[in-house]
């Protein structure tokens, strides 16, 4: 029976893992995988907003979105502004279904109000350098 145990203790620390890693979509040198086939992963470097969430250099994952269901308050997305592309957290949903939007890092609210159409991706996570 501890005979038994040993090999399935085996299996389990090296069988599987080389056979699930053919599945994964994105992996780093210290062997970190993350599984998320819809995501997308760039780096985004504009201003300093979001920091400490995030700053130059991070990796950020992220999703586009189906539905309206798909944002919430909290969520971090990025969206078309009038002039640039901006990276901020949704802050409040407003009477007409727009997001009020703010950088964790400043001190006010954008002035542009995205809707849902505005919205590129939604991020879900974020690797730091």
């Amino acid at each position: 029976m501890k005979r038994l145990y040993i090999i399935l203790y085996v299996m389990f620390l090296l069988v599987i893992p080389v056979y699930a890693t053919r599945y994964f979509n994105y992996r780093f040198e210290d062997d970190i995988t993350i599984i998320c086939p819809d995501c997308n992963y760039f780096i985004y470097c504009n201003s300093s907003s979001m920091y400490p969430t995030f700053d130059c250099n991070d990796t950020l994952i992220a999703f586009q979105p189906t539905s309206r269901k798909d944002v919430r308050i909290g969520d971090i997305i990025w969206f078309k502004g009038k002039e640039k592309v901006i990276i901020h957290r949704v802050k409040e949903i407003n009477h007409k279904g727009c997001y009020i939007t703010k950088g964790d890092n400043n001190d006010y609210q954008d002035n542009y109000t995205p809707c849902f159409y505005d919205i590129k991706f939604v991020i879900k996570g974020v690797i730091y350098e």
